[in-house]
């Protein structure tokens, strides 16, 4: 299973993307977690992480993986959602 981020310019941000990220999700069948946030267009390098910062960051992600806090999808189910 896998981990996905999609970075969306606020521009583009619309019901109607959410609702193709909800019908993507909805056809898991599993309980999936949604996680929004919003950083400036300038965020190259504002915020540097401590290596513990990274770690602790990483070790969260393996985890979640571990608990089945993922969403799975094969890529042409990838490319079926991004064509509409």
């Amino acid at each position: 299973m896998i981990q996905a981020q999609f970075t969306i310019p606020m521009k583009e941000l619309s019901p109607s993307i959410i609702e193709k990220i909800k019908d993507l999700l909805n056809g898991n069948g599993e309980d999936v977690e949604v996680v929004i946030s919003v950083r400036t267009k300038s965020y190259s390098r504002q915020y540097k992480e401590t290596p513990e910062e990274y770690f602790a960051k990483l070790e969260e992600s393996i985890a979640q993986y571990e608990r089945g806090e993922v969403v799975s999808f094969t890529l042409e189910e990838f490319k079926d959602f991004i064509k509409k």
